[in-house]
């Protein structure tokens, strides 16, 4: 309800501003303007808030914040700078006017709109509170999206552009692939003990050679691709992903790795599919956890400020996980190799995997 107030309302003062205030060339520059905006937030938001967070500034909120302030600051000054340039008006009637300023007022109102949804996306706000896309059943393929989805269209421009005008190496699809449904998964299972970021450099993996990546095929579960990956029990300012109770908290809707088709996984460019953990391996067994459930890893049970655990994936066939997503942390992937006895053993030597919390409770129950 609130997001769908949101963007009646922003979209209506608008559209209303733009009809009564606004030439059909001004109309044109701010529709740019928030355009050029979008590009601005997008771009730089996770570098200004990791600078925030590693400075112990902003905690949670930093990357939402950063995010609308970029947004509304890069309007402003590109408005502005349109402002000093747009000097003599070109009058094209009153009938093109009118259905430019609509037209303007309606896309532009969109896009704020849309803009402070993805915002509110990225806060730190327990599922079902303001505006979520999933409610505690916690349905992956089935988001819950607002009317005319501004949010969707807001990171879906900014998409394409990353794979176009503004590409690179390594693509906002694939980085940050389905980047609205993702931050509201994150958020679902945020509480006081599940934060919902973590230091950018909070994860590791174990040496190619060792081949952190297996693929496992097990009784009635089938194929599955298994990741053995280090969480730092640093603190967030340090690198880590601890909370405040110095422990390591997440819950499989957290947890994704992004697959790009076989022939085209060499390359971070065009856009990737995001697949959410369906659990640990524990034991050499697959525990499979629901997407909101809270899995934790004690501080104590943490040595050398990393702990390490294999995380299962039910990956699409003919396709490759290319990058692993913890929270608001990525790192790449190397390819995946069939499992052997040989390949755990050997990254059991160095790098074991822990069980957690909720697994320790229940052997000892059992026992």
């Amino acid at each position: 309800m609130l997001a769908l107030i949101i963007i009646l309302l922003i979209t209506l003062l608008t559209m209303s501003y733009f009809h009564f205030k606004c030439s059909l060339m001004a109309s044109a520059a701010t529709w740019m303007s928030a355009v050029f905006g979008s590009v601005i937030a997008f771009n730089y938001y996770e570098m200004a808030a990791g600078i925030f967070l590693k400075n112990g500034f902003g905690g949670q909120w930093a990357p939402a914040g950063c995010f609308i302030a970029l947004f509304i600051f890069g309007f402003a000054i590109l408005r502005a700078v349109a402002d000093t340039l747009l000097r003599a008006d070109v009058d094209f009637g009153k009938t093109p006017k009118l259905i430019a300023n609509l037209i303007f007022g309606l896309l532009t109102g969109l896009f704020i709109s849309g803009h402070l949804l993805v915002a509110l996306g990225l806060a730190p706000l327990a599922a079902g509170k303001f505006y979520s896309r999933y409610d505690a059943a916690i349905n992956v393929s089935s988001p819950s999206k607002p009317l005319l989805n501004p949010d969707g269209m807001a990171s879906g421009l900014f998409s394409w552009f990353s794979q176009g005008s503004l590409s690179s190496a390594k693509s906002f699809g694939v980085l940050n692939a389905d980047f609205v449904n993702r931050n509201h998964l994150n958020r679902c299972a945020s509480s006081e003990a599940v934060w919902i970021i973590a230091s950018t450099k909070s994860l590791s993996l174990p040496p190619d050679s060792k081949k952190p990546v297996r693929i496992w095929n097990i009784q009635d579960v089938g194929r599955i691709a298994v990741i053995r990956t280090g969480i730092s029990s640093n603190t967030i300012s340090d690198g880590g992903a601890a909370n405040g109770s110095n422990q390591i908290a997440f819950a499989p809707s957290q947890v994704r790795v992004v697959c790009k088709p076989q022939d085209k996984a060499q390359a971070l460019t065009g856009t990737g599919k995001p697949v959410y953990a369906m659990g640990l391996i524990e034991n050499g067994k697959l525990v499979k956890k629901k997407m909101g459930e809270t899995i934790s890893i004690p501080g104590k049970d943490i040595k050398k400020q990393t702990a390490w655990i294999d995380l299962a994936f039910q990956t699409p066939p003919d396709t490759q996980p290319v990058m692993l997503g913890f929270k608001n942390a990525m790192i790449g992937l190397p390819a995946a190799a069939p499992t052997s006895e040989e390949i755990e053993n050997a990254l059991d030597a160095e790098e074991k995997p822990l069980t957690s919390e909720a697994s320790q409770a229940a052997e000892k129950t059992a026992k």
